[in-house]
């Protein structure tokens, strides 16, 4: 990422921040992450000073296994996705980037939010650990296990059976897995892909 994209405050950060309130207060909150949600959302509604807006994206195949990614800087398996840049027009579209940047994998992703949430680490953009808004999408490929590479970013790049995921993992991995297996989730993301193709 160039010096240039680096640059926080400006006019279309502030209107992706705007993107991403409409968006969380525009979806249903899955039952049990009633807190996560409320954090994050409270960041974007407010002040936010020096947070961090990141898109990512839970990768499952066509046999139900999941696409995790071993970061470089963080050495635990978890989402691939990123920080917004300026040239992306909204959240999913920024998931979808960062999927195929650190992948290759052309996957569409579903624009309903699977999940929000609001941790504290430091990052490649910031020289100490700041407060990061997350929202978490789902792509699934009508593939069995399709090819990808791993950028440089990356020292792991793998397909898991939800039942056997790797460790160590970055917190709420696992829960997250669960969620995208939901008959409730699975139903709004359908009835939301299909409205948006009328």
């Amino acid at each position: 990422m160039s010096a240039e994209a680096r640059r926080p405050k400006t006019l279309r950060a502030n209107e992706q921040w705007r993107l991403a309130r409409t968006l969380l207060e525009s979806s249903a909150v899955p039952e049990g992450r009633e807190t996560t949600w409320r954090a994050a959302r409270e960041v974007l509604e407010s002040e936010r000073g020096d947070a961090h807006l990141v898109a990512s994206v839970l990768v499952v195949d066509l046999g139900g296994r999941v696409l995790l990614a071993r970061h470089r800087r963080y050495l635990r398996w978890g989402l691939l996705g990123g920080h917004l840049e300026r040239g992306d027009v909204d959240l999913s579209a920024a998931a979808e980037r960062e999927l195929f940047d650190e992948s290759r994998l052309p996957v569409t992703v579903h624009r309903t939010p699977l999940d929000a949430n609001l941790s504290t680490y430091q990052c490649g953009t910031a020289a100490a650990p700041v407060r990061h808004v997350d929202v978490c999408f789902v792509a699934r490929v009508k593939a069995p296990t399709p090819t990808t590479h791993a950028n440089s970013e990356l020292t792991g790049l793998e397909w898991f059976d939800v039942g056997r995921l790797p460790t160590p993992l970055v917190s709420d991995i696992a829960e997250l897995v669960e969620l995208a297996g939901g008959s409730a989730w699975r139903h709004t993301a359908q009835t939301s892909n299909a409205a948006g193709e009328r």
